[in-house]
């Protein structure tokens, strides 16, 4: 089913992976093989709908103003109808993800709200639904 989504190169050109990796090995500067694993979670949220369940990525580092806020904006970039957070509120984030259905890429992780984790945490997994209340007696699930 994959192939008939993406063209799967048969001879040594180089294919959409090892483009997207260059792309972002470009511009951030790696430790060895993580360059493939953000390139290749960049091109499966593509592919989302055919799984269960999707892995978040977590950009990480022991020192600060090393690159993640800049891979946030390239991968931003390079995921399926990508949108780039920072400071966002749970309403804001909520509505975001109920109107555009992106691939969620949050910058400054670190100082999101338990509302926002609970929302995270159902939507890795396919067809999850947070209910919230919406107006002073409706409950509504956001997907």
């Amino acid at each position: 089913m994959v192939e008939q989504i993406i063209h799967v190169p048969q001879d040594n050109q180089p294919g959409l992976m090892s483009k997207v990796e260059k792309f972002l090995q470009g511009l951030v500067l790696f430790p060895a093989g993580t360059g493939a694993v953000a390139a290749a979670w960049g091109l499966g949220t593509y592919l989302w709908a055919l799984f269960d369940c999707f892995p978040f990525l977590i950009i990480s580092s022991p020192v600060p103003s090393c690159g993640k806020s800049t891979l946030a904006w390239l991968l931003a970039m390079v995921c399926r109808a990508g949108k780039l957070v920072t400071g966002v509120t749970d309403a804001v984030l909520f509505r975001i993800i109920d109107t555009f259905h992106p691939t969620v890429v949050i910058d400054e992780g670190e100082s999101i709200s338990i509302t926002l984790r609970t929302l995270l945490n159902a939507g890795f997994e396919n067809g999850a639904r947070v209910p919230r209340c919406a107006g002073k007696t409706e409950v509504r699930e956001w997907d």
